[in-house]
């Protein structure tokens, strides 16, 4: 009868955890969803937070934001390159090599003489199904920052901090999750 008992949580406990490793994410209830387009470059992005963030446009760029000293730049694939015209400048392939080409400045016009960011380490994660990379950055004044990098639908998101206490970061902390939960999709203009 033991036998019995053992096998049968045996294979709850296994069919448990596929279903937490292979499922979609489980965003927690509390979260908030938003969903905004971009309409100069044509992005609809929808993507939950923990309670206390938001995202928003502030004028000039997406922000990632829970309270003051924890301010994170959000960015995309799609951008005014070298034709000054929006494009997604991602066509597949490696996500850090393609990031190298992007601080490398190889698809802006007026980048060429500027001093470059470096990537000085990456290291893949993985959130159930789907993966995404931090990657340690040396800029070009000697700082070193974090930029975590994500594909989903044929976009690379791109966050980057802002303003950061790293010890309490909330967006670093659930950033799997926060990619888990982000949705985007080119739209026509």
């Amino acid at each position: 009868m033991n036998r019995i008992k053992n096998l049968i949580f045996l294979i709850v406990v296994a069919s448990f955890l596929y279903l937490i490793n292979s499922g979609a994410p489980i965003i927690p209830k509390d979260w908030k969803k938003y969903s905004d387009t971009d309409v100069d470059f044509g992005v609809k992005t929808t993507v939950s937070l923990p309670p206390g963030c938001g995202f928003k446009f502030t004028g000039s760029e997406w922000d990632l934001r829970c309270g003051e000293v924890d301010v994170w730049d959000y960015k995309t694939s799609v951008f005014r390159g070298k034709e000054n015209d929006p494009k997604n400048y991602y066509t597949g392939g490696s996500l850090e090599q393609w990031y190298k080409k992007y601080l490398n400045g190889d698809f802006f016009a007026d980048y060429a003489s500027q001093e470059k960011d470096v990537i000085i380490k990456t290291i893949k994660h993985s959130v159930r199904s789907e993966s995404y990379f931090e990657l340690t950055i040396k800029e070009f004044n000697g700082r070193v920052i974090t930029h975590f990098l994500f594909a989903q639908n044929g976009i690379v998101h791109i966050i980057q901090p802002l303003t950061i206490d790293e010890s309490t970061s909330k967006i670093k902390k659930n950033i799997g999750l926060i990619f888990s939960s982000l949705k985007s999709e080119i739209i026509s203009k």
